[in-house]
């Protein structure tokens, strides 16, 4: 038997099986497939379903929810509406 130095000392105590059963992890991957990634913040996800995300992606198509979006982003962003929103 040879000798390896990367091998960690637990290399053979190492846990093989995992704590969640089979069923669990089946259930958590359903449920992840029902929730949408985030398109600017890698490894996030949108707390919104693919069904909003399609309903939200046909409303900016329309100038009108577009013009609202926007004034909506204008105040918020404007300085002298911080107090208020805290």
């Amino acid at each position: 038997m040879s000798f390896n130095p990367y091998a960690a000392e637990d290399f053979n105590r190492m846990k093989i099986k995992s704590s969640k059963t089979f069923e669990q992890q089946q259930q958590e991957k359903e449920e992840a497939k029902k929730s949408v990634d985030h398109p600017l913040m890698e490894g996030k996800k949108l707390d919104m379903t693919s069904n909003e995300l399609k309903t939200f992606a046909k409303a900016m198509e329309t100038d009108e929810f577009r013009k609202g979006m926007d004034d909506y982003v204008q105040e918020i962003s404007d300085p002298k509406h911080k107090p208020e929103m805290q």
